[in-house]
């Protein structure tokens, strides 16, 4: 018979250590297992245990009573979990030449009938075991060794379960961590990079008011360009701001005017146009309960696109509908732009993904991938139609009950 000292046993003890259950409470799940176990095999003791280099724990422990459990040079779960692959039975210990002389077997709790079940892993290593346990001889018919094993899985369903619960714990433990550090990023590149750039393109301003009139055309070329390229480095800034914040600008909630806040944002980002002036149709909007900055990123990023991807010499059409159905709001956002390939729709969700270099349109790409972190962070959608040379739409959904 194999022993537990073998070449896997370090492998094994690790594996364990992995799921966290030694010395743990009492869980009623794993209790229920052991009463079916009972149950099912007619016998007063049931127990759930595992074993590392050094002892036994009873992870369940029906019918043998309080106390610390057998040293392990006496435990009959020890045996079980020689052979992962077999089962292990004695019918009757006091006639077991292995087993006869044993403590358990001639005083408490008097084993006389063993079945163990190895609990084993996805790898192999056995845990522990599931075992039932009686003071009279015994043996388990075809059935209830099939039930036994049934409930064997269970238990390591559970340990499985358990352990990726745990994970699962860790991880949100991490992403709250991450989070706040992402919130102090923001609020240090706010400061930190916005304010020097804002007093560059500030001392831009007042040398051009003092000298331009100095200038020859190489200067004006050369200021053009300083100046177009601290306002998109700005622009970039912002935009990566928005994107980092997009996971955290959705916790607070109020009732918001969507009519309102749709035409305000409208009227800014228009007011400074010359020539046609873009035009607007609006669905009447319900209030609803929101984040107002992020419903603000949200339709201020896709408007800024509709209004930025014309075709030239065409007035800019703007139609923002809404559908409710099954408590769910679903905005649309169409206009008469340029229009996108097919190919590209999912691609424009993607950070920095751009299909237009900055002599044609300017922009950092970060734009709808904020609009689709913020979505999701409410618990919608977001997706795009598009024809060429007819216009885009951009629909996103939110659901009311989320709100």
């Amino acid at each position: 018979m194999k022993t537990l000292e073998n070449d896997n046993e370090i492998e094994r003890v690790k594996a364990l250590m992995e799921f966290d259950i030694m010395d743990t409470l009492p869980e009623k799940m794993f209790d229920d297992l052991t009463k079916i176990a009972s149950s099912i095999c007619n016998t007063p003791i049931s127990l759930i245990n595992f074993i590392d280099s050094e002892r036994q724990y009873f992870k369940s422990n029906l019918g043998l009573g309080e106390g610390e459990p057998a040293p392990l040079e006496h435990s009959f779960c020890a045996h079980a979990i020689a052979d992962p692959q077999s089962h292990f039975e004695v019918t009757d210990a006091r006639i077991n030449p292995q087993f006869a002389a044993n403590p358990l077997v001639t005083g408490h709790p008097n084993i006389v009938f063993y079945y163990g079940i190895p609990l084993v892993t996805s790898e192999g290593f056995a845990l522990g075991s599931l075992c039932v346990i009686d003071q009279k001889p015994g043996k388990l018919s075809a059935a209830q060794t099939e039930a036994l094993q049934s409930l064997s899985n269970q238990v390591m369903f559970l340990l499985d379960l358990r352990k990726k619960n745990k994970l699962l714990v860790s991880y949100q433990q991490k992403l709250q961590e991450y989070s706040s550090n992402m919130e102090a990023f923001s609020a240090m590149a706010s400061h930190d990079l916005k304010q020097p750039l804002g007093s560059v393109q500030a001392a831009l301003k007042i040398i051009k008011v003092k000298h331009e009139d100095l200038w020859d055309d190489t200067d004006q070329t050369f200021f053009k360009l300083i100046n177009n390229t601290t306002t998109r480095m700005n622009l970039l800034i912002h935009d990566l701001l928005d994107y980092a914040k997009g996971g955290f600008i959705t916790k607070e909630f109020e009732s918001i005017d969507v009519n309102l806040l749709i035409t305000s944002i409208f009227e800014e980002l228009t007011e400074n146009i010359d020539g046609h002036k873009p035009e607007i149709n609006i669905d009447t909007m319900p209030v609803i309960k929101s984040s107002r900055t992020a419903l603000i990123v949200l339709f201020k990023n896709i408007l800024s696109n509709a209004l930025k991807y014309q075709i030239k010499g065409t007035r800019t059409q703007l139609n923002i509908k809404l559908e409710e159905s099954n408590s769910i709001f679903t905005f649309s956002i169409e206009d008469n732009g340029i229009g996108i390939k097919p190919e590209y729709l999912k691609t424009i969700f993607e950070p920095f993904k751009r299909l237009h270099n900055q002599e044609e349109f300017d922009g950092s790409g970060l734009g709808l991938a904020s609009c689709k972190k913020i979505v999701e962070k409410l618990n919608g959608e977001i997706w795009a139609t598009s024809e060429l040379n007819k216009g885009t739409t951009i629909h996103f959904t939110i659901q009311q009950n989320k709100l």
